[in-house]
C-alpha cells in the first residue's frame, strides 16, 4: 500500500477458492512509491508454484531506477528459476520501439523473461499506446491473454489465464471375493 500518496498503487486480489493456496511475499523494502511499486504473491497449485507480481511505474519516474528495483526484487526472491507472471502499468509503450523499450526488454531478457505483445491498452482522443504489460518466463502455450475495455479506467483490462495441469488422483479399488461354502453332508 502507499504511504504518501492517497490514490493509485498496486493490489493483487485472490479468488476465494485460492485463498488457502496464495501467500503474500513481503517485499516492502524493495519497492519505492511512484518509481516502482510492486506487490507479489506466491500461489501453490498442486505441485506447481507460480509467483504473480503486480507493478506500477509512474510515467515521470526514472526508468533505470525502476528497472533496478524490479531486478533486485527478482534476484533477491530467486524468481528467475520460478514460474513468474508480471502484470501492471509500466508506462513504456511497446507500440513505439525506442531506447526506453529496448532497455526494458534487455532487463527482462537478463532474467529470462519476455514481455508479451499486447494491443493498445490505453486509448484517448489524442493517443494510442500499449503501456501496460504482461511478462513471463512461462511458455506461451501455457497462457491465454484477453484484453477488453472494462469502462473502469482510461486503460483496458488485461486478463491472463495460466493453464495448469489438473492432477487426477489415481483411484484404487480393492475387492474381495467371497465364495459360497457348500456342505458335503
Amino acid at each position: 500500500f502507499r504511504e504518501t500518496h492517497k490514490t493509485g498503487g498496486v493490489a493483487i486480489y485472490v479468488e476465494e477458492t485460492l485463498k488457502r493456496s496464495a501467500f503474500n511475499v513481503p517485499i516492502r523494502q524493495y519497492r519505492q512509491e511512484l518509481v516502482c511499486e510492486i506487490a507479489l504473491v506466491k500461489v501453490m497449485l498442486d505441485n506447481t508454484c507460480i509467483y504473480i507480481m503486480g507493478t506500477y511505474r509512474s510515467p515521470s519516474s526514472n526508468l533505470d531506477k525502476s528497472l533496478d528495483i524490479l531486478s533486485k526484487t527478482i534476484e533477491i526472491n530467486k524468481l528467475e528459476n520460478s514460474n513468474l507472471l508480471i502484470m501492471g502499468d509500466i508506462n513504456v509503450d511497446i507500440l513505439k520501439p525506442d531506447r526506453r523499450s529496448a532497455k526494458l526488454q534487455e532487463t527482462l531478457a537478463s532474467h529470462n523473461i519476455q514481455r508479451l505483445e499486447l494491443p493498445p491498452t490505453r486509448v484517448t482522443s489524442n493517443t494510442i499506446s500499449s503501456i501496460d504489460w504482461i511478462c513471463t518466463n512461462l511458455r506461451s502455450e501455457e497462457l491465454t491473454v484477453t484484453v477488453y475495455n472494462s469502462g473502469l479506467s482510461d486503460h483496458t483490462a488485461q486478463v491472463c489465464t495460466i493453464k495448469t495441469e489438473q492432477v487426477i488422483e489415481n483411484f484404487t479399488s480393492t475387492y474381495r471375493t467371497f465364495r459360497q461354502k457348500t456342505s458335503l453332508n
